[in-house]
């Protein structure tokens, strides 16, 4: 299992002895002592890396994975440490761990064709996606995302096959229509690219790309007046989407600030970080989270359980807001609640497609 926790214990054999199960994602024969060390640097490993504090993160996240090489958590968030950080060398070789313990970890093998993806390494992107789909099954979000890295590949047929399976699945996907578009054009049909761009604004008028897509294509093919309008659209979303983005990184920063304000014992400087991000966006699951962390600083458990109570009803898709939710209901004294949330977690990161488009 992925999540070292008590509540993740993976099935142990029909002949076996309670003492003799796998535990926490790990080979059988570990103690209950060593879980327990999983655990704890799992849970301080994935807070720093929530805090954007990698380095500290490395530390605890690699420690643990050489103590407990066994143990897919570890290895999958030392990946993710490592990735964010930069360090895609050293990241690839621990998903490939984590994946070795656990081919079926969805999340793992999205990781792993990412880092590929940056590094320009698209065949070995494609055996990864394809991998996933071998070890939790095919669907429309698989088909979008190996339509994509074929259509980077230049196989345009086969993606635009592949894009259509997914399109045709999920027709209310931008995304799909979008790079169904862009294999289009790069096969030279500017007609069908047109077709396809209007189906992505029809679903989000506010797709910049879509707009300035459409605008080389209409002009391509002659039509001028409708190019020019399409690329003034253009010009207007997308100032609205660089505010989007710069709102986005706000929230990113008062989120950090808050995390790292709360860890450090400063409740006041927390409070006001959180309250500012409540006042750009308020239905934020994360941010009823950290409310609730606030009232258990301040010993309050009832207001703490309103507060995460209302964290959980917004329904998070985000794997590390679920595990976050599960360590502070935890805390609150709530085990029911904490095990649902770190068993979502455990879930979407199965999946690894939930937060895909």
């Amino acid at each position: 299992m992925l999540l070292a926790a008590a509540a993740c214990s993976a099935p142990a054999p029909e002949n076996s002895s309670a003492g003799e199960m796998v535990a926490g994602g790990q080979a059988g024969g570990t103690s209950d002592r060593s879980v327990l060390q999983a655990a704890d640097a799992l849970a301080r490993g994935t807070t720093f890396l929530r805090q954007g504090r990698y380095e500290e993160a490395i530390e605890v996240l690699e420690q643990g994975h050489q103590e407990n090489p066994g143990d897919v958590g570890l290895a999958f968030f030392l990946g993710r440490a490592l990735h964010a950080d930069t360090k895609l060398g050293k990241a690839e070789a621990a998903y490939r761990a984590a994946l070795q313990v656990d081919p079926g970890l969805g999340e793992g093998w999205l990781r792993l064709s990412e880092i590929y993806m940056e590094q320009g390494r698209l065949p070995e992107a494609l055996t990864c996606l394809q991998s996933l789909g071998q070890n939790r099954g095919r669907g429309p979000a698989l088909d979008y995302q190996e339509g994509f890295v074929l259509s980077k590949m230049g196989r345009l047929q086969e993606a635009a096959d592949m894009l259509q399976r997914s399109i045709q699945a999920r027709p209310d996907n931008p995304h799909a229509w979008y790079i169904y578009g862009v294999t289009a054009q790069r096969a030279g049909d500017d007609a069908k690219a047109v077709e396809a761009f209007q189906r992505v604004l029809r679903l989000d008028p506010t797709y910049a790309d879509a707009w300035f897509n459409i605008g080389n294509a209409l002009a391509r093919m002659g039509r001028t007046k409708d190019a020019q309008d399409a690329l003034q659209r253009f010009a207007v979303v997308n100032v609205a989407r660089e505010e989007a983005a710069s709102t986005a990184s706000n929230l990113r920063v008062l989120r950090k600030g808050a995390e790292m304000d709360l860890e450090q014992g400063d409740i006041e400087l927390a409070e006001i970080q959180i309250a500012e991000a409540e006042q750009i966006r308020p239905g934020e699951p994360w941010v009823q989270r950290l409310w609730g962390e606030v009232a258990l600083a301040r010993g309050d458990r009832p207001e703490a359980l309103q507060r995460l109570g209302k964290a959980a009803a917004l329904n998070s898709r985000d794997p590390d807001e679920h595990l976050a939710l599960a360590a502070a209901f935890q805390e609150a004294g709530d085990s029911r609640a904490s095990n649902r949330h770190r068993s979502e977690a455990e879930r979407l990161f199965q999946s690894g497609l939930e937060r895909q488009p």
